[in-house]
């Protein structure tokens, strides 16, 4: 398959068991600009799974998946992720991703119990669109999500392409400013 510009991908790759942990999120930009450190980014992988790993303090995504076909995030805990910045999800599903499962993972925005994350436009859970590849058939299941300043789980759709086939079931969301948000361009 070939989403954007590449028409080679990355199969068959897989995480388990390892812990992911910055010190100092905010020295590991990418020089001046917003970018900051993540645990696990995969980008153009078919069959890609990350599970049973522990993400702490990392200042941006924990896991971030892009144009990835077939993936899952099974059995993670995050702590305090997003850490840093004004935007980012603990585990994000971007452009031109399809057939993925996210379940069963526990992500909290803070290392305090109860206590909600002050990182402005963080979300426990992002699927969202940037450029014109749908994201399709992705299922978010039975996840504990707390403590984040923005949203439990946030669909965006704020680029001219659709969310397709999203089922979001039995997941539970505490002390977030929103539960489950949808937010997107205007004329949506």
């Amino acid at each position: 398959p070939t989403v954007g510009a590449y028409s080679t991908y990355i199969h068959d790759i897989s995480v388990e068991g390892i812990g992911f942990f910055d010190d100092d999120p905010a020295t590991h930009q990418n020089g001046a600009g917003p970018e900051e450190s993540h645990g696990v980014a995969f980008n153009y992988c078919v069959r890609a799974s990350v599970r049973n790993c522990h993400i702490n303090d990392i200042g941006d995504e924990g896991i971030n998946f892009g144009k990835c076909l077939s993936f899952e995030a099974i059995n993670n805990t995050s702590e305090n992720t997003p850490s840093i910045g004004t935007f980012g999800a603990c585990i994000s599903v971007g452009d031109g991703c399809s057939d993925g499962v996210i379940m069963g993972n526990r992500l909290f925005g803070t290392s305090t119990p109860g206590t909600q994350s002050t990182v402005t436009g963080q979300s426990g859970i992002g699927i969202s669109l940037v450029d014109t590849n749908a994201i399709e058939n992705i299922q978010v299941i039975g996840n504990t999500v707390e403590d984040f300043a923005n949203n439990g789980i946030q669909l965006n759709t704020a680029a001219a392409a659709n969310l397709n086939n999203i089922s979001i079931i039995g997941n539970t969301i505490r002390n977030c400013d929103y539960g489950i948000q949808r937010i997107g361009s205007s004329g949506d």
